[in-house]
């Protein structure tokens, strides 16, 4: 105890007295990604046939084995990871579990390879040809090994497998596999047709195989009509498979199959809600989730159910999402690369992958500016922007939602609010200062081209009476005043210059076309018009007329499905009550009503934690007048507590309460616990004030973003109460 108590005091009063001691500081330990958090996985079905016999003496093993390769093929790494985690914990000298870790985590060099060198040390029990499995996985990730090689050599030993063992359908999935990884990364290719030789041979001697994901891969970008038949059989086949039923919908969306992708892709949503119970995590925290729900909008909107899109985008932007803590940082999703050769992430020859946006916050704002601006939607713009649903410190959602905010403000002929749009854009983009070299052909000149619309819809406004004229600046070119202008606005427009033999490409440009022929009088040939808009998108809302300010009956409309997956993000928080330093017992339920940060730190002997509660310090007034209370747990007890405020200046350094779990058991209902390491781990979680789990960070490291969390927490309060933390100017509460 006396040890203990000295190595605080020295840590704690050099980081008290040391104001130059940044979050930097404490990044120098092990990487996120190097340890992954094992809490255990139940048994999964609907994840397809797999059949990898190895060597066991426990049934379990083949059982968990085989599991975590199902869920390799369906792209799930850390799934993969705890199921051959199980296996070895159920048997731990069966040399080929201890291999699935290792391809488990192929993305973190250094800890694949001690976990192929614990397979490698009981390899004498494994017959050749899990050998041959064995050594593959060996000789590529040795240290002196470069990428192109190890890319190169995986492919010629699983062809070795193959040739050797054509009876080991796994070999042909890996080859596969092996194949479409190098491609991607940007190595040769051989034939589509050749690989696809590979997945037929695994998916004639068993059609559910998760290798139908392959044949979904391989024929995405290039031939969708060749991976059709794989896309319709996935949903039956694999519907535990988040990853792979999305990529079916990929496929299904390229080939004009709106309702089949629809489909696909709300059974992924479904497959997500299933593992988020299972693994007690926030929806946006599952890999994959946010494209899986941008897809599902872009098919709604093709469907006509502009509605639920919305809906959805809102969910998107509801969730609290801190910067600095996506997926991919979290010690229980997809390691990131850390050491060696990965660390580099693509080396010189080989291409950078390519990612879609996983931000939930800005992917849900850029799409519903997207749909309120396309759709003509102003008034559900300006209300929604008064909820705050447009507040960010991103860039280039800033100067996107005054933008748009300033075509709304047209609609209304509100002169003076479109200037201040207009000078508040002007503002933002002088603030942004000139962009990089790269970006300036593209993003700059989309921002000179918005803030010459808001000066054109200025000087449109400023002139009550006047038509407005189609806007030579603008993207929309000759449809920009159908945007804008109720019916009988005296626009100078006959049927015969409108193309009505032409269909709509979307809703949006039938909606315009409506627009334009209601506005010069021609009410019947509007009304023709929407009954084929609603032939041509059956499930279009029903309100969609209203709702874009057209005043036509909407008549009787087809029952169409609605939104099944609600998208909830949070899960109820464990009990959790535990003694301070003076032995006073503190519960989440006695702090029902208010939010509350929760933070599990590593004890007074962690110069990290005390660093992360330092940071704290200097907000706790704006964290109070948030309405949040902060709790932090530590693993000391509440001797070792009570010794942390003799310290001087303990008291001002760290202004909340600190609660004991000397044994732990919160470390281990939270989940702040490595099963493979017996450790606990640092873990910040965000409460509601009806006690469920909205957002929490699991990693090796303590999360720093304390300013960040603390405006994420009011932005989303913000919405929730309908008054925006920062109110955009030229936008008033009613929206008028």
């Amino acid at each position: 105890m006396l040890v203990r108590s000295l190595v605080f005091l020295i840590v704690f009063q050099s980081l008290l007295w040391n104001p130059r001691v940044t979050s930097a500081a404490v990044t120098d330990g092990p990487v996120a990604g190097s340890v992954i958090t094992r809490i255990p996985i139940p048994r999964r079905h609907g994840l397809g046939t797999v059949r990898f016999p190895i060597s066991h003496t426990q049934s379990e093993a083949q059982v968990w084995f085989e599991q975590g390769v199902a869920l390799l093929h369906g792209d799930d790494r850390a799934g993969a990871d705890r199921s051959f985690f199980q296996a070895v914990r159920s048997e731990p000298d069966c040399p080929m579990a201890w291999w699935g870790l290792a391809i488990a985590n192929e993305e973190d060099r250094p800890l694949a390879a001690h976990f192929i060198r614990q397979a490698a040390m009981r390899q004498a029990t494994a017959t050749p040809r899990e050998q041959m499995w064995i050594d593959a996985l060996r000789v590529s990730l040795d240290s002196g090994t470069s990428e192109v090689d190890w890319r190169a050599y995986l492919v010629t030993a699983y062809d070795r497998i193959a040739t050797q063992h054509p009876d080991d359908l796994e070999a042909y999935a890996f080859l596969a596999r092996q194949l479409i990884q190098n491609r991607d990364a940007g190595m040769p290719f051989p034939t589509t047709t050749t690989v696809d030789m590979a997945i037929e041979r695994v998916l004639r001697e068993s059609p559910d195989h998760p290798a139908l994901h392959y044949k979904l891969r391989l024929w995405l970008d290039q031939y969708p009509d060749r991976g059709l038949a794989a896309a319709l059989h996935v949903q039956k086949a694999l519907p535990a498979q988040p990853r792979v039923l999305t990529t079916a919908g990929k496929i299904l969306d390229a080939l004009d199959r709106p309702d089949e992708a629809l489909a696909s892709l709300e059974l992924s949503l479904a497959a997500v809600e299933a593992r988020r119970h299972e693994d007690r995590v926030p929806l946006f925290e599952v890999p994959g989730t946010v494209e899986t729900v941008t897809l599902q909008v872009d098919q709604l909107l093709l469907l006509g159910r502009v509605h639920d899109a919305v809906l959805l985008c809102q969910r998107l932007i509801e969730a609290p999402y801190p910067e600095g803590a996506t997926a991919a940082d979290r010690t229980t999703g997809t390691p990131r690369p850390t050491a060696g050769i990965s660390s580099h992430a693509m080396r010189a020859e080989l291409k950078p992958r390519q990612t879609g946006p996983t931000h939930p916050t800005r992917t849900g704002q850029s799409k519903l500016l997207e749909i309120l601006v396309s759709h003509g939607r102003w008034s559900e713009l300006l209300d929604l922007a008064n909820r705050g649903y447009f507040v960010s410190q991103d860039p280039e959602i800033r100067w996107r939602s005054i933008h748009a905010l300033g075509l709304a403000q047209l609609s209304r002929r509100d002169a003076e609010a479109v200037a201040a749009q207009r000078d508040q854009l002007r503002e933002v983009l002088e603030s942004l200062g000139p962009v990089s070299r790269s970006m300036r052909s593209s993003q700059q000149a989309a921002q000179e081209l918005a803030l010459r619309e808001l000066e054109w819809c200025a000087n449109t406004a400023a002139s009550p009476g006047t038509p407005v004229k189609p806007c030579p600046i603008a993207q929309l070119g000759e449809l920009f005043p159908a945007l804008f202008l109720p019916p009988n606005d005296g626009q100078d427009i006959t049927a015969s210059q409108i193309n009505l033999d032409a269909g709509p490409r979307s809703v949006a440009r039938g909606l315009i076309q409506i627009r334009q022929l209601a506005a010069a009088e021609l009410v019947d040939v509007a009304i023709r018009q929407y009954e084929s808009l609603k032939q041509q998108f059956p499930q279009l809302d029903k309100d969609i007329l209203s709702c874009s300010g057209i005043m036509i009956g909407a008549g009787d409309q087809k029952p169409r499905p609605s939104v099944t997956q609600q998208l909830q993000s949070s899960f109820p928080a464990p009990a959790l009550s535990l003694p301070d330093r003076d032995g006073r017992t503190v519960s989440l339920e006695s702090l029902r009503g208010r939010p509350v940060v929760l933070v599990f730190y590593l004890g007074a002997g962690c110069p990290h934690c005390i660093e992360q509660l330092r940071s704290f310090a200097p907000l706790k007034d704006e964290y109070e007048q948030a309405g949040v209370t902060i709790v932090a747990v530590s693993t000391d007890s509440v001797t070792g507590l009570k010794e942390t405020f003799e310290v001087t200046g303990a008291e001002s350094a760290i202004p909340f309460r600190l609660v004991s779990d000397e044994a732990l058991t919160a470390f281990r209902d939270f989940g702040a616990y490595d099963v493979r390491d017996q450790k606990p781990l640092h873990g910040t979680f965000l409460i509601s004030p009806e006690g469920q789990i909205v957002w929490h960070n699991i990693r090796r490291e303590p999360f720093m973003a304390t300013r960040t969390l603390l405006d994420e927490i009011r932005r989303v309060g913000a919405i929730q109460s309908g008054s925006p933390a920062s109110p955009q100017r030229g936008v008033t509460r009613s929206g008028k």
